[in-house]
């Protein structure tokens, strides 16, 4: 009789256990898959603003700066290649090629894709439209936007170095001051180092320029005189805001400085 409630209560442990171990198991797998949902982001664009976003989920409708509400198109999963549309010269990031729905120039987008980015990338830029990108080698020539081919030129490695050329207004991440051949204004850049890449949002309320700094980035050659007039905006974050009345555009840790909105007074943020 022992025996018995002995085996009755060894299979009902093993049960238990075994219950226990699928729950155990089914709970880790919802939070893999929780987690993979919240770290997965895909680009959407507003087809009435323009707008390009890199997002866990669809974006906040509201306050679209071309008036009323943001509509939202899903233009598939962020990636390591680079695409461009030939038709309204969208560039983004993407897994494959992008959804073709809704271009802002009317109809489908036409996309080319310029070659993938990788760990050790170099700053490209297209001498004839002046699309500048991040790849891991000269990107695709085909359908320049400014018609024909694209003209490539590479200014160097990508880096921790804010670099502004005061001539063309081009900004750039770099090792070290980028190859100053073929200025997109003419003859050569005049590259300016701003500092070193940080946590903090600025910008400059003259030029409007925002750059992501250690600390104030150097005051130097305005691209509209003089010298840069800085803003600290806040910490840089996961969160999209936007402002309507400017249309500037920033990832913040929370809801950015309202202080000296280029468009006058203070700025009007929307979270996205």
């Amino acid at each position: 009789m022992k025996n018995i409630y002995f085996r009755i209560l060894l299979i009902m442990g093993l049960m238990f256990a075994t219950t226990s171990i699928i729950y155990l198991q089914s709970q880790e797998k919802k939070t893999v898959y929780e987690e993979k949902i919240l770290t997965v982001k895909n680009n959407y664009q507003c087809t009435k603003c323009g707008l390009l976003l890199e997002a866990a989920k669809q974006p906040s409708a509201y306050n679209c700066t071309s008036g009323g509400i943001h509509q939202w198109n899903n233009l598939g999963e962020v990636g390591q290649n680079n695409y461009q549309c030939k038709k309204c010269g969208l560039s983004l990031k993407s897994m494959k090629q992008p959804s073709a729905y809704n271009c802002t120039k009317g109809g489908s987008h036409q996309w080319n894709s310029l070659g993938e980015k990788s760990q050790n990338n170099y700053n490209y830029q297209c001498t004839k439209c002046g699309l500048s990108l991040k790849s891991a080698k000269q990107p695709s020539a085909y359908n320049c936007t400014s018609g024909g081919i694209h003209q490539w030129n590479n200014l160097g490695e990508v880096g921790q170095n804010n670099y502004q050329c005061k001539k063309c207004g081009l900004s750039l991440k770099s090792m070290k001051q980028p190859s100053a051949y073929n200025c997109t204004s003419g003859g050569i850049h005049q590259w300016n180092n701003l500092g070193e890449v940080g946590q903090n949002n600025y910008q400059c309320t003259k030029c409007g320029l925002l750059l992501k700094s250690a600390k104030q980035p150097s005051a130097y050659n305005c691209t509209s005189g003089g010298i840069h007039q800085w803003n600290n905006l806040g910490e840089v974050g996961q969160n999209d805001y936007q402002c309507k009345k400017c249309g500037l555009l920033l990832k913040s840790a929370k809801q950015p400085s309202a202080y000296n909105c280029t468009k006058g007074g203070i700025h009007q943020w929307n979270k996205l």
